[in-house]
């Protein structure tokens, strides 16, 4: 744009004119900056700009469990052999006693379902008997067979296998074996012939923190 008044003097925001021609659209000589000052942020679209508060945000989450754990330290079972047998009916003995596939003596959370695994030794001179190894929790609460056979004048060994559920109570328990003579396995109780098993057959323990 071209100012014609000659001997006048027009600023436009701020920049001095004069009358003589001046083209707008030519840069000014001078070199004088137009551009913001640089004491200005940098408006510059093309420029990135880090919006963020932090470099790392908070974790709100809140604790996943604020529950002291149990001392598991306080199970104190009772001393377990090895070899637990031959008990006072069948001969039975256990040997190579796991539970939950580690050794004789393990933690199992309250109610929860487990294994126990054994070598057998079992005898019956009396004829061709179903005989059993019944096994559960000390004193009485019988659950499941180790062994369930028909035993003929013989002694039979192997390794067996069976399902226990822990008491929903915290404590340590004995796992105690009895033998059976019934026609199928039956862990309702202990088999009555020649009474209840003792401590005597006692062959694991569990600790339920």
């Amino acid at each position: 744009m071209l100012l014609p008044w000659a001997g006048c003097e027009f600023r436009l925001s701020g920049l001095p004119l004069v009358a003589a021609d001046v083209d707008l659209a030519t840069s000014p000589s001078s070199g004088d900056d137009l551009a913001m000052s640089m004491s200005s942020p940098d408006l510059d679209p093309g420029a990135s700009v880090d919006l963020a508060q932090s470099s790392s945000a908070p974790d709100l989450a809140m604790p996943r469990d604020l529950t002291i754990p149990r001392d598991l330290s306080m199970c104190d079972p009772p001393p377990i052999g090895a070899t637990v047998g031959p008990g006072p009916n069948l001969a039975i003995k256990l040997s190579n006693v796991k539970v939950n596939g580690g050794g004789n003596v393990a933690h199992v959370a309250a109610g929860a379902t487990f294994t126990v695994t054994a070598d057998y030794s079992i005898s019956d001179s009396g004829g061709n008997n179903r005989d059993q190894i019944v096994v559960g929790l000390a004193p009485s609460s019988p659950q499941d067979c180790l062994f369930d056979a028909n035993v003929h004048n013989e002694t039979r060994t192997g390794n067996g296998s069976a399902t226990l559920t822990a008491p929903a109570t915290p404590g340590t328990y004995t796992l105690r074996f009895h033998y059976g003579q019934a026609f199928s396995c039956d862990p309702s109780g202990w088999w009555a012939v020649n009474g209840a098993p003792t401590s005597a057959q006692d062959f694991a323990a569990i600790c339920v923190p």
